[in-house]
């Protein structure tokens, strides 16, 4: 399995420090932000969403 990536920037998800971290069904959601300015929602280590990039 590749390693999971932002998809706006390629920065690894491994990289970067959990923000938020909470238990659901599926397992645990967690919130990161990217350096690129994106929001990052993944599911056991899986982006399974985005937000757009900050505006500067």
């Amino acid at each position: 399995m590749p390693e999971p990536r932002c998809p706006h920037c390629g920065c690894p998800l491994a990289e970067l420090l959990p923000d938020s971290v909470h238990p659901s069904a599926e397992g645990k959601v967690g919130y990161r932000r990217c350096a690129c300015g994106a929001w990052l929602v993944e599911i056991g280590g899986i982006v399974v969403g985005t937000t757009g990039l900050a505006r500067s």
